[in-house]
């Protein structure tokens, strides 16, 4: 606890075991946005083989242009889907770096133990008083 209260926060090991997991939530997070954004250019691209193909009849019909689009469809599909893979594989392994913070390294302990409350910091408060308000004054006093 000393080394918490030298800093007036949490101690230096228990902070970069808690910054380690927001990290890794957050490689998460962005790896989701990229597959969000290319699997919208792919709807996009699918749009536009669609549109393309309404007016193909057969005989004078331009294919080529037709043929490209789906193709630049097909690529996109893909890149969305492998995006998909990354963003899946990211959250997978920030639950379990979650699940090592909480398990292995004790991290609600760890920062429970790094928090000094005061003497007397729950006096005058009630017995059935609400969770957010106890948690609103265990904030107050950290």
């Amino acid at each position: 606890a000393g080394e918490a209260e030298a800093d007036g926060g949490l101690g230096a090991s228990v902070g970069s075991v808690w910054d380690s997991l927001a990290d890794a939530f957050v490689a998460a997070h962005m790896k989701h946005n990229v597959y969000v954004e290319l699997h919208m250019r792919a709807l996009d691209a699918g749009e536009d083989a669609l549109a393309k193909s309404e007016d193909f009849v057969g005989c004078g019909a331009d294919t080529l242009s037709m043929q490209q689009a789906w193709q630049r469809s097909m690529r996109a599909n893909e890149k969305a889907e492998g995006a998909l893979l990354e963003a899946w594989a990211a959250s997978v392994a920030a639950a379990e770096r979650a699940q090592m913070a909480m398990d292995a390294e004790g991290l609600p302990a760890r920062v429970l133990a790094s928090v000094a409350v005061p003497v007397g910091a729950a006096r005058g408060s009630a017995p059935c008083e609400s969770f957010a308000s106890l948690a609103q004054r265990a904030h107050e006093v950290a």
